[in-house]
């Protein structure tokens, strides 16, 4: 599976509501880098790249894309426009 910058990603295998959205960022060595929203507070986290092959006994993905944010290409457009 192949994320894309801004994909949200649920952690099926999450046990607290925190942890189980996040928002995809990179992907670097053992590690997913993400954005959680945590006691309504945005923190960075990390989750293990093996999860990205583990699947459940009915086929279902451990993680799985439910949807994805323009938030990162705002950011870049208004970084962009700042810099002229």
């Amino acid at each position: 599976m192949r994320f894309k910058e801004g994909d949200i990603i649920k952690n099926n295998s999450a046990k607290h509501p925190d942890m189980r959205f996040s928002i995809f960022l990179k992907i670097d060595g053992n590690y997913i880098y993400v954005i959680r929203l945590v006691n309504n507070k945005l923190e960075e986290g990390r989750l293990y790249t093996a999860q990205l092959k583990q699947t459940y006994s009915n086929g279902k993905s451990v993680l799985e894309v439910v949807g994805h944010s323009e938030s990162f290409l705002m950011m870049k457009r208004d970084i962009y426009l700042c810099s002229k």
